[in-house]
C-alpha cells in the first residue's frame, strides 16, 4: 500500500511538472512570435503571402513538437528505471498510434511545404508540385465522377471474386490433404500467402491500370468507359499478375528475416509505378519493376508521402462516414462495415489518380533535361 502511495504521489508530481513546462514552452512561443513581428513585417512588405508565413510556422512547431517528444520519452524512460518498483520493460509504445502520429506529421508536412496553385488536372505531362497532384486528381475524380466512381464500383465484384479464388486455392490445398495451418508446411504456408497476397494487389494493379487508361485517354479528348478501361488492362493482365507476383515474393522474404522489413517497405515505394510502367509503356513484368525504380529514384520520399496521403484518405473516408450514418439515424452497427468497405472501393481510384499523375510528374522530370542556375540575371530596373 505504501509503495502504490510513493507511485502515485511521485506521477502526480510528474504530472504538475509536465502542465509547468508545457506552459514555459506555450509563453517562450509566444514570446519568439512577438519577438519576430519586425521581420514578418518585412517579408509581408517585399511580397511574402499570409499563407506562407503560417506554413513556416506551422512546420517549426511540427519539428519542436517532434522533437520535444523524443527527448520526453527518452527522459520518461530513464526516470522509470530510476523509480523504486516500476518495471520500464512493462511499458512500450503503440505501434499503431506511432504510425498514425507518423502519418499525420506527414499530411502537415506536405501541406505546410507545397504549393496548391494554379490546379488543372490537364495535361498529364508536366511538372506538378505535390499539393497540384492532389488538387488535381480531386478535381479530376469530381468531373468525371461516372468514370471514377464506375471503376470503383466495379472494383466491389472483382475483389469478391479474387477473394473466391484464395478459398478455392486454401480448400483445394485442404481437400488433397495438405495442412496449411501447421508450423511444419513452413514452405505451403509462404506460398499461399505470397498467392493471396498477389492476387489481392493484383486487383489492385488492375485498378491502377485501368485509371491510368481512362486518364490518359480523358487526356487526350476520348471518351472510355469504366469497362472498356478494366478490358484494355486485363489485356496485359499476365505481365501485371508477374510483376505483383515477384513483388509480393521479394517482399514475403525480407520481412521474414525481420531485420529488413525497412528494405521492403522501401521495394514497395519504389515499385508504385509498375502498373503504370506495364499498361502505358507496354513493359514487360521484370523490366517494370526496374522502369519503377528509375522514375523512384531521387524521389522516394515525395512517392511515399503522397501515396501514404491518398491511402490514409481512403481508409479514413469509410469509417469516417459509417460512423456519422450511425450517429445521425438508427443505422446498425453491422453497416459500418459494409458501408466502410463500399466507400473505400470507391475512394481507390482517389489513390490510382494521384500515383499516376505523380508517374507522369516523375516521367516529365526525368525526360526534361537539368536546368541550371544562369550565372547572370537581367537587370530590372536602370541603375
Amino acid at each position: 500500500m505504501g509503495e502504490r502511495t510513493d507511485r502515485d504521489l511521485v506521477h502526480a508530481g510528474l504530472c504538475d511538472l509536465a502542465d509547468v513546462l508545457e506552459s514555459d514552452a506555450a509563453g517562450c512561443l509566444e514570446a519568439r512570435t512577438a519577438a519576430r513581428q519586425q521581420e514578418i513585417a518585412i517579408r509581408l512588405s517585399l511580397g511574402a503571402s499570409r499563407v506562407r508565413i503560417i506554413r513556416q510556422f506551422l512546420a517549426e512547431g511540427l519539428t519542436l513538437s517532434a522533437g520535444g517528444t523524443l527527448v520526453g520519452l527518452t527522459v520518461a524512460g530513464w526516470l522509470l528505471s530510476l523509480l523504486p518498483g516500476a518495471d520500464a520493460s512493462s511499458i512500450s509504445v503503440d505501434g499503431r498510434m506511432l504510425a498514425y502520429a507518423a502519418l499525420l506529421a506527414l499530411v502537415i508536412f506536405v501541406i505546410t511545404r507545397t504549393t496548391w496553385s494554379p490546379v488543372a488536372p490537364l495535361r498529364l505531362a508536366r511538372r506538378r508540385s505535390s499539393g497540384q497532384i492532389l488538387r488535381a486528381s480531386a478535381r479530376m475524380y469530381v468531373r468525371r465522377a461516372p468514370l471514377f466512381l464506375g471503376l470503383g464500383i466495379l472494383f466491389i465484384p472483382l475483389g469478391m471474386v479474387i477473394s473466391l479464388v484464395q478459398a478455392t486455392v486454401l480448400g483445394g490445398f485442404g481437400l488433397v490433404g495438405v495442412d496449411v495451418s501447421g508450423e511444419s508446411a513452413g514452405a505451403i504456408v509462404l506460398f499461399v500467402s505470397a498467392l493471396g497476397i498477389s492476387l489481392a494487389l493484383f486487383g489492385l494493379a488492375l485498378l491502377q491500370g485501368a485509371t491510368s487508361c481512362a486518364l490518359v485517354r480523358v487526356d487526350e479528348g476520348g471518351s472510355v468507359g469504366p469497362v472498356e478501361a478494366y478490358r484494355l488492362t486485363l489485356a496485359k493482365g499476365r505481365a501485371l499478375f508477374g510483376s505483383v507476383s515477384m513483388a509480393v515474393v521479394a517482399g514475403l522474404v525480407l520481412m521474414g528475416t525481420g531485420f529488413l522489413i525497412p528494405v521492403a517497405a522501401w521495394l514497395a515505394v519504389r515499385w508504385s509505378f509498375l502498373a503504370q510502367a506495364i499498361v502505358l509503356e507496354d513493359a514487360p513484368a521484370v523490366a517494370s519493376l526496374r522502369r519503377s525504380g528509375q522514375l523512384v529514384r531521387h524521389h522516394w520520399l515525395r512517392v511515399a508521402a503522397l501515396v501514404g496521403i491518398g491511402a490514409l484518405l481512403a481508409l479514413l473516408a469509410g469509417p469516417f462516414i459509417g460512423a456519422l450514418l450511425i450517429l445521425v439515424t438508427d443505422a446498425p452497427l453491422a453497416l459500418m462495415n459494409v458501408l466502410a468497405g463500399i466507400v473505400y472501393a470507391l475512394a481507390m481510384p482517389f489513390v490510382a489518380l494521384v500515383t499516376t499523375y505523380l508517374y507522369f510528374d516523375a516521367r516529365v522530370r526525368q525526360e526534361l533535361p537539368t536546368e541550371r542556375d544562369p550565372d547572370e540575371l537581367p537587370a530590372e530596373i536602370a541603375i
